[in-house]
Order: structure tokens, then sequence, then C-alpha cells
């Protein structure tokens, strides 16, 4: 079994429609209402489609690196982070040590200090 992949936001299949129509060359106008939305949903989620980032996160601790999941957020490494806090947050509650921290490539951030 791998780490899970998890979408934080845009995961929807209205979201989906939104972006395949403005892919296909329509303006926000008429995708807003070919969905039924209003326009800044639509721009908004074109946004956050073009900004999202993936990042595989671990937590690592004392030599110890361990997979967390892969997390698509276009609101950065600390929005992932706090992601996860919030969706195995039992599992975070037990770890012992205050030196845990969640890393992604070059990134690092210490759990005790997000939650």
């Amino acid at each position: 079994m791998g780490i899970p992949h998890i979408i934080t936001e845009c995961t929807g299949e209205h979201h989906q429609a939104i972006l395949d129509a403005l892919a296909a060359g329509k303006s926000a106008d008429e995708v807003a209402k070919s969905v039924r939305m209003s326009v800044s949903t639509v721009r908004r989620t074109a946004n956050i489609a073009k900004n999202r980032e993936c990042f595989d996160l671990f937590i690592f601790n004392d030599g110890t690196k361990c997979p967390v999941a892969k997390i698509s957020t276009a609101y950065g490494f600390e929005h992932a982070c706090k992601f996860a806090l919030r969706r195995w947050s039992e599992f975070f509650e037990n770890l012992a040590s205050p030196n845990w921290e969640f890393v992604a490539g070059e990134q690092r951030a210490k759990i005790i200090e997000l939650v």
C-alpha cells in the first residue's frame, strides 16, 4: 500500500468541468453561465488549479524519516502540513518527541509550532 495522494481543494466534478471548459477556450462569463456559478468562483477555480503544488510530505526526527502523504494544494507547504495535522490528528497527538517535523524537499516545519 502506497502513501495517499490528497488534493485539498477543487476535487469535485464541477471544478473539473470548469477547468475543461476554460481549456477549451470558453470565457469565464460563458463558463459561469453554463455551470450556474459566479464568475468569481470560476476565476478562483482556475487560479487554484494554476497555482497547485504537490508536496511529498514526510515526518522526520533524529534520522527517522516516515512518509505521510502526497498533498496537492494551491496554498503552500504550511497549508499542506496543517491539512495533514487535521486529517490524522489522533496520530500526531501521540508523537512523544517535540522534535518531530514535517519535511517536503528542503522545506521543514516543526509539528509542535503548527499546532
